[in-house]
């Protein structure tokens, strides 16, 4: 059941980098950051309530670190919207999912980790297929290694942010660690707004020719994602729930590139075999 819930925010993940992409293509980076980071942070208000939060007398005061982990959602959707832009949504995925399998393994391999699979010699087994399966996926882009290693980052960063959101949601609770996510991330671009009203503004002023599902879209999804994984993050393997991930974003990465007329490729069919066997390598070793 797990495994199924990750599939489905891996879909919905491949949706949000489709709609902030085009966000940022209309709008330019900074208004479209703060669009998403406004959206996000009306739907945390919204729909965290459903998640259930601490009792007052359970809830304790987190590392102050902790409540900055939605800056870090500042650089993980930049360049996202940059790759996906560039080379559309297959490099941005398979970028994605190579920077995160690697962070993955290393907070396996963390104090900070409730589970352990395997020694750390057999957690690179997984990553002997993804890590080439990833590029393969890139080369069919046919973008240059510049782009590919920018494509890697964002995985990292999210990584990271998983991890601080875990342990901020288990001390303030889930609804209360959204809404710090969205506030922190939304900070950053809302004051050099301000502070530079006359370069910014009027991109900013344009939302009006914005399609709405373009506005408010990635910024609901990205509420529903952080939600689920941070949830998953403490009850599954990180790597399994990062490969599981991929198998959503796949499908409908595939689903997205063929409704914009973009084919994918014996090349990304090859590796997304690879990966699929990094899968199956990962859930053998957890299984032993």
């Amino acid at each position: 059941m797990l495994i199924i819930l990750a599939v489905g925010i891996g879909a919905l993940i491949s949706v949000m980098v489709s709609l902030n992409g085009g966000l940022q293509s209309i709008l330019g980076p900074i208004a479209a950051l703060t669009i998403i980071h406004i959206a996000g942070l009306a739907a945390s208000f919204s729909f965290t309530p459903l998640l259930g939060g601490l009792p007052p007398r359970k809830r304790r005061r987190p590392a102050r670190i902790l409540l900055m982990a939605g800056a870090l959602g500042l650089p993980i959707v930049y360049l996202n919207n940059r790759v996906f832009l560039e080379g559309g949504v297959l490099l941005t995925l398979s970028g994605m999912l190579a920077g995160q399998s690697v962070a993955a393994a290393l907070f396996e391999s963390s104090p900070w980790s409730s589970v352990r699979a395997g020694s750390p010699l057999q957690r690179l087994i997984p990553l002997s297929f993804i890590l080439p399966g990833s590029l393969a996926i890139a080369i069919s882009a046919e973008v240059g290694i510049g782009w590919l290693l920018i494509s890697w980052m964002p995985g990292g960063f999210l990584m990271l942010q998983l991890m601080m959101n875990s342990r901020l949601g288990s001390a303030i609770g889930q609804d209360r660690m959204l809404r710090w996510n969205y506030l922190s991330g939304l900070t950053p671009p809302l004051l050099l707004i301000l502070l530079q009203w006359g370069r910014f503004a009027p991109d900013l002023l344009r939302f009006s020719e914005v399609p709405l599902h373009l506005l408010i879209g990635g910024g609901v999804i990205g509420v529903a994602v952080i939600a689920g994984q941070s949830r998953l993050l403490t009850r599954m393997q990180a790597l399994t729930m990062v490969l599981a991930t991929y198998l959503g974003q796949f499908g409908m990465g595939i689903a997205l590139d063929l409704l914009s007329g973009r084919p994918a490729g014996w090349m990304y069919l090859a590796g997304s075999l690879l990966v699929f066997l990094g899968l199956l390598a990962g859930e053998g070793i957890r299984r032993r």
